[in-house]
């Protein structure tokens, strides 16, 4: 396994690099479409997530604070576990959190002599209920946001239900709020979240790959399972966008749909980079591999590369492999089988940037070297994406990515023009 946010080990920046907040991109004051009212690059969004954990961080290294913590929160969680939302009520008339409450009650030590014992890092989940002093996504009137942002968070329903307890179900519920207000939605960079009515713990989300980055322009989707110990235990995660299993998008993201992130905890980061159920979240983790994984530097994910150059023979087969493959399946294949989730939102997505994405793949095509001198030896890129070497082995690499270029351009001029 790889570690998931490596960078440079001369950039002095790299122990932000491995901190994320749960707060998403600063409300802008303007609302107009310049580039300064959105996030507008990569490293924007990178900034983001780096930017806002200074305070967690303060605050982590002392003891007292958690003591302190506990002493005002330890009524409220009790109080925030017996009031379910009305939301939570109606989806689940039947349940009995009683037996919950009663565990709280004694998880919480209300003796004082038990009380210092609590506050040993981390410190008991708590969050503070959704205000409207919270963080929202950027506001905007680019058409891009005036056509998605409806669907940004939404619900569906199947026939499975499954049994959380009492107290994951009120920590998803506060996640519900901050999703509902705080998923970015531009051009640049979007995360829409679909969740199962029936069953809080299913959950899919549809990140697009960042402007300027090999993955732009896709969409990429995401299966989530929270399980009945959420938040004591971070979210299952895997990526469905694959090929069907055929192309590894980044050392982070497999071909069997198995991520690799320290904050997911399937990679052993540092104490800091982990879940930590107190803080970290489901949109932390959404805009953690929007921002941090799907960049330029692709094979630096990997341990043992992290020095290589960005303009290397090696990470510009592995950038072209993740092209062809964006452009194969995260757009084509995604314009001809959509989530069904996430139907309205590919066919917009994709007909607002038709335009854009032509003028993208067609400077691909054009960039892209016709030799790459001997990386296509290279055993990492071979024992991650032996299928799409053979492909350009046979086709030479040009001649894939043009007709891959090609298919998709046929379907883009099927799709509807959004005036």
């Amino acid at each position: 396994m790889e570690v998931p946010f490596r960078s440079d080990p001369t950039d002095h920046e790299l122990p932000q690099l491995k901190k994320f907040s749960s707060a998403p991109i600063a409300k802008s004051d303007s609302t107009g479409d310049s580039e300064d009212s959105r996030p507008s690059s990569q490293e924007d969004l990178a900034s983001n997530a780096q930017s806002q954990h200074s305070v967690l961080d303060e605050s982590s290294s002392n003891s007292d604070f958690y003591l302190q913590e506990n002493q005002n929160h330890q009524e409220c969680q009790v109080q925030d576990l017996t009031e379910l939302s009305e939301e939570q009520l109606m989806l689940f008339p039947d349940l009995d959190v009683t037996e919950d409450i009663n565990d709280q009650k004694k998880d919480l030590g209300l003796v004082e002599d038990s009380l210092v014992a609590q506050c040993q890092y981390p410190p008991l989940p708590y969050l503070k209920p959704a205000t409207s002093d919270d963080p929202q996504a950027p506001a905007s009137n680019s058409k891009y946001s005036t056509e998605l942002s409806g669907y940004s968070f939404n619900m569906f329903e199947t026939e499975t239900q499954a049994s959380l307890s009492g107290a994951a179900l009120t920590r998803i519920n506060k996640e519900i709020k901050s999703l509902s207000t705080s998923l970015p939605c531009e051009a640049e960079g979007s995360v829409f979240v679909s969740m199962n009515s029936k069953n809080l713990g299913e959950i899919y989300a549809l990140i697009s790959g960042p402007a300027e980055t090999p993955y732009e322009h896709g969409l990429y989707l995401f299966s989530i399972n929270l399980d009945g110990n959420y938040p004591n235990q971070p979210p299952n995660m895997n990526i469905l966008t694959t090929g069907g299993g055929v192309l590894r998008f980044n050392p982070n993201l497999y071909d069997s749909g198995f991520v690799c992130l320290s904050i997911i905890n399937t990679w052993d980061g540092d104490p800091e980079e982990m879940w930590n159920p107190t803080y970290s979240t489901l949109l932390q983790v959404f805009l953690s591999i929007q921002a941090l994984v799907m960049d330029k530097r692709v094979i630096q994910k990997e341990p043992g590369y992290e020095c290589y150059d960005e303009n290397s023979y090696e990470n510009q087969l592995y950038c072209s492999i993740v092209k062809y493959g964006n452009i194969k399946f995260a757009m084509t294949e995604m314009l001809k089988n959509p989530p069904e989730q996430f139907k309205e939102v590919v066919n917009k997505h994709f007909a607002l940037k038709k335009e854009e994405i032509i003028k993208t793949v067609d400077t691909w095509l054009e960039e892209c070297p016709e030799d790459f001198s001997g990386a296509f030896d290279d055993g990492l890129i071979s024992s991650h994406n032996q299928w799409t070497l053979d492909e350009f082995a046979n086709k030479g690499v040009k001649q894939a990515l043009k007709e891959a270029t090609d298919e998709l351009k046929v379907e883009l001029g099927n799709l509807p023009v959004i005036s």
